[in-house]
């Protein structure tokens, strides 16, 4: 049943209404307490935590997201569930432009990703390290996440995740100036 909760949040969460996503982590937390089941609990926090980035509540995500890991880390999970949590704490981070923290769980996120081939989660870390590169103007670097955002989101085959991938590349070439690039890109991106 938090199981259930959790995939019925995901639904909510998608189309973006995320107050009905947040009754069912509420309720995957609460079924986690009664059971006592240390997992739920740690996915409740994680879902609650990219709920609150989602509303760029950055602080009160940053926590539940670190409570989260630290369940999880404390039951030693270390699954999708969890690699998703690093994913989200560090978004807070970069929200917070708190950068070398959010490279950090960025970091730590790809290394769980690749070990066990989570392309969803590798997807989406690239795609927050163009921003986080290129919030720091290191360019070079922020292409390079850009391929691999995009290299992810093939391999899994998931246009939804290939159509944020080009956007974010797209972000960046504009940032660099190179327009009629960006602009390629961002058709790519709405093609898709």
């Amino acid at each position: 049943l938090p199981l259930l909760n959790t995939q019925m949040g995901y639904v909510f969460e998608r189309q973006g209404r995320l107050d009905i996503a947040a009754n069912y982590a509420l309720e995957t937390l609460r079924l986690g307490e009664k059971l006592n089941s240390n997992r739920a609990i740690a996915v409740a926090y994680s879902d609650l935590s990219n709920i609150f980035w989602k509303q760029s509540k950055f602080e009160k995500g940053l926590e539940y997201g670190l409570t989260s890991a630290k369940i999880f880390e404390e039951i030693g999970i270390n699954d999708l569930d969890y690699d998703f949590t690093l994913y989200v704490i560090g978004n807070n981070f970069l929200a917070l432009k708190k950068y070398p923290e959010a490279l950090n769980y960025f970091k730590h996120s790809i290394a769980i990703g690749e070990r066990y081939g989570f392309y969803n989660n590798l997807s989406d870390v690239y795609i927050s390290l163009v921003d986080l590169h290129a919030y720091l103007n290191e360019f070079e670097e922020a292409e390079i996440a850009g391929e691999n955002a995009i290299k992810y989101a093939e391999l899994l085959d998931n246009n939804f995740m290939l159509m944020r991938s080009w956007l974010s590349v797209g972000k960046l070439q504009n940032l660099q100036g190179k327009y009629i690039s960006a602009i390629e890109s961002v058709e790519r991106s709405i093609a898709i």
